[in-house]
């Protein structure tokens, strides 16, 4: 998207974020669960590397996986690739919040979901 780019015509930096939520959003809708109606799941921490300059019209193929299935935690790691060239690469963390506004365990139905040994 136009949207996505700078004043330089390469994609923005923050651009790629936007693909992995929506990556992200589309896992735990493959899974089969509103994760987002049972509690909040806020970023606490983010990190990324740019290998390749990105273009609009640019096609990306984003890989995600789970990396860290903690307590309360879910740790994503993500490749974006350009003609099988990796662009970009990074990791996320998100934290679920209960009702009272602190961490709190990942339902027991999402983490069977996520992780099928749990």
């Amino acid at each position: 998207m136009w949207a996505d780019t700078d004043a330089s015509g390469r994609i923005y930096f923050a651009a790629i974020f936007r693909w992995v939520e929506a990556v992200e959003t589309g896992l735990f809708r493959a899974l089969g669960t509103d994760i987002f109606t049972t509690g909040q799941l806020p970023r606490v921490h983010v990190e990324a590397d740019y290998r390749l300059p990105l273009r609009f019209d640019d096609q990306v193929e984003l890989e995600m996986t789970v990396a860290k299935l903690g307590t309360s935690s879910l740790g994503f790691q993500w490749v974006g690739r350009r003609d099988d060239q990796v662009a970009f690469e990074g990791s996320h963390t998100i934290v679920f919040i209960g009702e009272d506004g602190v961490s709190a365990p990942i339902p027991s139905r999402e983490r069977g979901l996520l992780d099928p040994a749990a």
